[in-house]
């Protein structure tokens, strides 16, 4: 064999190989050779390796012509072939041998790459010369969607990239030409000219457009090959570009044209060179920044003063009301402030929430930004310190936040008011005191601070000295605990389950008195250092935790929605505990891998939640997947609020959920929630997290990307989403708007589920529901916004008429409509119709959205006509409303108001406004709002509870026919209450104090085992509780169903009763009204304990006739106060009822009778089937001296016993199966059309085991 240019030892070794694989018997001579370091490879892999380093005569002479390989495309485990290695390192030769032997061109490695890309991307001409005149597809696409052309062009190989092109010229392959121009490559995002001005490559840009390639061609969100180009600072492309006839102007998908992203970047030079081309320095981004705001936001001043010096106005204002200089003052750009300062920007300037540069700047606590603007203003003679935001709060509310004290005596020394109150009767005391900054508590008092107000009734200052100064002191007396506190005695951890982790919190599974709940803890507060304060560092950052804990609670505990939740209590002494409601475990992501059809619903449930938070000013901040829970009945609660966020699921960094203001610091608004709420649609659709497995999400994000679009999406599913999660803030929905979207979506999902909701819809049905419509706008005097709407879907069913498969989503829209006009013109007083505008303005402005869609829908776009352009009269509409409710508020006005007739009604209507829904009337100046609530807050009659639910924000049919429960107090009804389904029990001719002492007593009672009381409404004649719905009713009834076996059950039912009755007794709280009839059965068969009409505080000695006196203790009957030991002998005859299945003293006993043994010291007798040591229970329970019966905590005791025994026994039949199950169905006056039943009909289909037939004529049901 010839010699080899390789060396000679390693030739040595491939000659040996040849002939101990080729020469039969051939045996190596031992020690002729020295061991090869190649010795263990294969000849595969040998083969590979001599093609990598360009070994041409080894794999001519020893593979090929000795036929040593077998497959000349064979590959190694990275998919790897000879012909792949010799082109990616330009063996020209190699690569040209081994095609003549069959190398195969389109084989790909595990990048999806083949020879032709590698050669291209390397700039090796010759190779791809010789690939290329073989037959390699110049076309062929590879990873990222890259072709040949596409990776030469990325690594700035001119001339291969003119070869390319020129040789498929050549053979008049213009079209394919065009293709590869135009294709997009990285996952749908740029064309090839995109790449190029990326990379800079002036000769490459050159030539593209030359050869046609499209000059405002943009990626899929919008960046051009020019905004490329200015991003990168590649000037010479820039001005290439610009002299050809690029686009100057041209904007991507958020709105940022070229010279804004000069700005953003601080790019002087770039932006020049716009400017001279004509760029238009006035034109604004989604969030309504030009140029010069974009970059006084990330302090570019010598951008400033170009655009300054070019004509760029100094008070352009952002979408939000931000002029550059209050911008500047947010970021502390103390230089920037005087330049624009010198440049005559307005000082005193506000945003639309109010906030000032001074304000924003103490805010984040820029001490030396403070002092220029404190300066310029004194200068000026503008300093006004006092004036309050849209919270009311001033400058030193925000100062004291910071507890930064430099800050704190600059203002004060300048005329800072340090007794002014906020919004929430918070002033910077309780601040400082909820923040335990001991220095600024001090430095307040000195300078006349009023004590802490505690008017919240959240945090006493009592309570708030435990949590900072003596939560570390145990042998501490006790004092008087919070309404809200937890004894972490009363809490046991139930060892038997999970306990979940993440680095902030611990979430154990425990029983609190007996009852499920879920605690939380803070993993810090563990700590000896944090406890202790064993160092300031240890001291700082126990205080820091604290304060959290503080907000959490006061943050938490007041929220009441059936989709929140529950924080049922606290404990802030040594240990920092939250105790709330217990969920399966299971996150929305989890929930919905198992059950997919649930999806829509599950979305609607949580945005029916941030709904809920959003009309109370609240804002969550950190809606996730994670924090969205489902409970074991499949209905979400949204958690997760803030620093004790509950992740049961895996731990993921937030970023994936975030909008792009809130990843650069920016405070959670309502537009972010519903940007986080869109993310959780695409995590529920898709079961992964938003943008899947992608790395550096925060990039994405900040550049405008998009999470790609999943196959699982419908087109209006994935319109909704990006709807929802715009980047441009003001064109996101508002949340009463994604509620009304995913209603549809889940009423549509429970129709595709349940194909019998599916009623028919006719023409008949249709014209009947326009007819009602037209009827009801033109005679009930409705505003423009409804009257335009009948004209809309009057004109649109002219083009659906003939089209069937139109009709159902139409009569969807047009019965909303019908609904809507009903509710807003029946059963609601004149008040309630006067204060309903908002909601009814909110529903319209939905209704019109779904009107639209169903013009796109319907390929009707181009056939719009003036009766579409709704949006100019609906917000003219709500500017005169904005303008009469402002009027409403004058001191004048105000004064009629408190001479009317009406007025406790008006003005206590016009309090919940003003308080709950702040922000629907935020262009009203936040004085004038702070001063017509004071001034109703002193009228005696005005009530303003925090309980109070005016009439129109509840929806029921006031018909007594449509009550499912009817008796002497009232009737009970279903209704809906911020679209979730409620129970509403209306009270006929009430004691007005009873009333209230019910609804006191009740809404303090937050327990899982008692029924939740969501609200209620006291004004005179309309006197409603709103609570939730257990639906599977009485237990009495709920025992005598076929499908529950009362044998395997009744003890735990009782068991749980017993647990709520003593919560209720730790809260000082006697029921005085026990039956079974009063303890329902929720969706879950737990236990919950309701009517608190009769009920009171331990202390007050009421002797009033309490309860059905099967019921009665004795010493009730004799006129003596109720006791605990009452509620125990009422309990004991629970425990006869639900045993036996009959009423206490027997059905042939009469009322007359068993009051007559009572007083004679009789006791009930034995009734049969009672076990000896349940009776022996009974009777411990029943003595005739109170204090001789059996204390409740023995009762706990015992009964927990008897409910584990029975939880443990086999199945067996009921001997007292005798009663068919009736389904009660729920008729809603506004459910009754087949288009939007289906929702409605699936819940009450859910609750039909409610037996609600069979006649109680001793107590009310509910």
């Amino acid at each position: 064999m010839a010699s080899s240019t390789c060396t000679s030892r390693l030739w040595q070794w491939f000659e040996r190989l040849w002939l101990r694989l080729s020469v039969p018997g051939y045996a190596d001579p031992i020690g002729d050779v020295e061991v090869n370091p190649y010795e263990s490879f294969s000849v595969e892999e040998l083969f590979l390796h001599a093609a990598q380093h360009g070994y041409e005569d080894i794999i001519r002479e020893v593979f090929i012509s000795s036929n040593l390989i077998a497959d000349i495309n064979c590959t190694n485990e990275n998919g790897w072939t000879a012909l792949l290695y010799a082109a990616s390192n330009n063996h020209t030769s190699i690569v040209e041998f081994l095609i003549d032997h069959g190398a195969f061109l389109g084989a790909r490695n595990y990048q999806d790459l083949e020879a032709l890309h590698l050669a291209a991307a390397q700039g090796f001409l010759d190779t791809v010369k010789v690939l290329v005149e073989a037959g390699a597809d110049i076309g062929s696409v590879g990873m990222s969607d890259m072709t040949p052309l596409h990776c030469a062009i990325k690594h700035g190989r001119f001339s291969v990239v003119q070869f390319l092109i020129e040789w498929l010229l050549s053979k008049n392959e213009q079209e394919l030409v065009h293709e590869l121009l135009e294709v997009h490559v990285y996952a749908g995002e740029w064309t090839a000219l995109n790449v190029a001005a990326d990379e800079g490559t002036l000769d490459i840009v050159v030539f593209l457009t030359e050869h046609d390639a499209v000059l405002n061609t943009k990626n899929e969100h919008g960046f051009s090959p020019l905004h490329s180009a200015v991003a990168k600072s590649h000037g010479d492309v820039v001005k290439h570009l610009l002299s050809i006839g690029a686009d100057v102007d041209t904007r991507t998908t958020i709105g940022g044209t070229p010279l804004g992203t000069a700005a953003k970047h601080g790019l002087t030079e770039m932006a020049a060179l716009l400017l001279d081309a004509g760029a238009d320095i006035h034109t604004v981004n989604h969030n309504g920044c030009t140029p010069l705001l974009t970059a006084a936001t990330d302090g570019h001043e010598e951008v400033v003063k170009l655009l300054l010096n070019r004509g760029a106005n100094l008070e352009d204002r952002t979408n939000e009301g931000w002029t550059s200089l209050i911008i500047a003052a947010e970021k502390g750009y103390s230089t920037l402030i005087k330049s624009l300062v010198s440049r005559g920007a307005s000082i005193d300037s506000k945003t639309h929430d109010g906030a000032t540069a001074l304000s924003v700047a103490t805010q984040q606590g820029h001490m030396e930004t403070c002092r220029i603007l404190i300066d310029l203003l004194g200068l000026r003679g503008e300093l006004v310190l006092n004036a309050p935001d849209i919270h009311g709060r001033t400058v030193l509310h925000y100062a004291v936040l910071t507890g930064k004290m430099e800050l704190m005596e600059l203002l004060v020394r300048y005329g800072a008011t340090v007794n002014t109150a906020d919004y929430q009767d918070a002033t910077p005391m309780n601040l400082a005191i909820l923040e335990c900054n001991v220095n600024i508590i001090q430095y307040l008092t000195a300078h006349g601070a009023a004590p802490f107000n505690d008017s919240n009734e959240i945090w006493t200052l009592t309570a708030l000295e435990e949590l900072y100064i003596r939560s570390f002191e145990c042998d501490e007396p006790r004092t008087s605990d919070p309404k809200w506190f937890i004894d972490p005695a009363t809490i046991q951890h139930e060892r038997s389950f999970q306990t979940y982790e993440n680095n902030f919190t611990k979430a154990s599974v425990c029983s609190w008195l007996g009852a499920p709940v879920i605690v939380l803890e803070n993993l810090a507060m563990r700590v000896p250092e944090v406890i202790y304060n064993l160092s300031p560092k240890a001291m700082e950052l126990g205080i820091k935790i604290r304060a959290s804990f503080a907000k959490e609670v006061a943050r938490w505990l007041p929220l009441n929605h059936p989709h929140v939740l529950k924080l049922y209590g606290a404990c802030h002494r040594l240990q920092q505990l939250l105790v709330m409601e217990r969920v399966s475990g299971e996150t929305m992501r989890e929930y919905l891998q198992r059950h997919p059809e649930k999806t829509w619903k599950i979305l609607y449930e949580a945005a029916l939640a941030v709904q809920y938070l959003h009309e109370r000013g609240i804002f969550h901040g950190y809606i996730r997947g994670d924090n969205i829970l489902v409970t074991d009945c499949g209905s979400a609660k949204l958690g997760g609020f803030g620093f004790y966020s509950l992740n049961f699921g895996k731990e993921q960094e937030s970023t994936a959920w975030e909008p792009v203001d809130r990843l650069e610091g920016g405070v959670c608004t309502p537009e972010n929630d519903v940007y986080s709420l869109g993310m959780c649609v695409i995590e529920a659709v898709t079961g992964e997290p938003p943008y899947g497995e992608q790395e550096d999400v925060r990039f994405l994000i900040s550049n405008g990307l998009f999470p790609e679009r999943s196959p699982k999406f419908s087109d209006r599913a994935w319109l909704l989403v990006t709807r929802m999660s715009t980047f441009s803030k003001r064109q996101r929905l508002s949340i009463d708007d994604v509620v009304r979207e995913l209603k549809d979506f889940a009423a549509d999902e429970a129709r595709s589920l349940s194909p019998e909701l599916q009623q028919p819809v006719s023409h008949a049905l249709v014209e009947e529901q326009l007819a009602l419509a037209v009827s009801l706008v033109y005679t009930q005097n409705q505003l423009e916004p409804e009257r335009q709407a009948v004209d809309r879907l009057n004109q649109l069913w002219l083009a659906v008429a003939e089209v069937p498969e139109r009709l159902r989503s139409f009569c969807t829209t047009v019965t909303e409509l019908v609904n809507h006009l009903k509710r807003y013109t029946t059963n609601t007083t004149a008040v309630s119709r006067r204060f309903s505008e908002r909601r009814q303005a909110g529903a319209m402005f939905s209704l019109h959205n779904d009107i639209d869609r169903l013009v796109h829908q319907f390929g009707l776009d181009s056939t719009i006509v003036e009766v579409h352009e709704w949006r100019k009269n609906w917000y003219n509409a709500r500017a005169a409303r904005m303008k009469r409710f402002e009027a409403t508020l004058t001191d004048e006005e105000l004064e009629k108001l408190e001479n009317s007739s009406d007025y406790v009604e008006v003005l206590t209507c016009l309090y919940f406004e003003l308080t709950r829904h702040r922000l629907s009337y935020t262009p009203i100046q936040p004085r004038i709002f702070h001063s017509a609530c004071q001034r109703i807050k002193r009228l005696p009659d005005v009530k303003v509870e925090d309980w109070f639910l005016p009439p129109y924000e509840v929806d029921f049919n006031h018909d007594d026919l449509d009550a499912f429960s009817r008796g002497g107090y009232g009737s009970v009804h279903h209704g809906t209450w911020m679209n979730s389904p409620v129970v509403v029990k209306k009270v006929l001719a009430p004691d007005a104090d009873a009333f209230e002492r019910e609804v006191g007593i009740w809404f303090q009672l937050f327990h899982p085992y008692v029924v939740q009381l969501f609200g209620a409404c006291h004004l005179d004649g309309q006197q409603y509780f709103v609570c939730e719905d257990a639906v599977n009713g009485q237990l009495d009834r709920y025992l005598r169903r076929r499908d529950v076996n009362r044998n395997r059950v009744v003890w735990q039912r009782l068991y749980e009763t017993v647990v709520a009755l003593q919560f209720l007794h730790g809260k000082g709280v006697l029921h005085r009204d026990l039956k079974c009839n009063n303890i329902l059965i929720g969706i879950d068969g737990r236990v919950k304990l309701a009517d608190f009409g009769l009920s009171s505080v331990i202390s007050d000695g009421d002797t009033r006739a309490s309860g059905a006196v099967r019921w009665q203790a004795p010493e009730i009957i004799r006129g003596e106060a109720a006791s605990c030991a009452s509620d125990v002998y009422g309990l004991a005859m629970c425990v006869l009822e639900a045993v036996t299945g009959e009423y206490p003293w027997g059905d042939d006993v009469g009322d007359y009778s068993v009051r007559y043994s009572l007083l004679e010291g009789k006791g009930v007798a034995r009734p049969a089937g009672f076990t000896d040591e349940g009776w022996e229970l009974v009777q411990r329970m029943t003595s005739f001296k109170p204090t001789e019966r059996l204390a409740l905590e023995k009762v706990v005791e015992e009964m927990r016993g008897f409910a584990e025994i029975e939880a443990e026994m086999p199945d067996m039949p009921d001997p007292e199966d005798v009663l068919p199950v009736v389904a009660a169905t729920t008729d809603q006056s506004e459910s009754t059309v087949g288009c939007t039943s289906a929702l409605s009909t699936a819940s009450s289909a859910y609750a039909s085991c409610v037996d609600s037939t069979s006649a109680d004529h001793f107590a009310r049901s509910y």
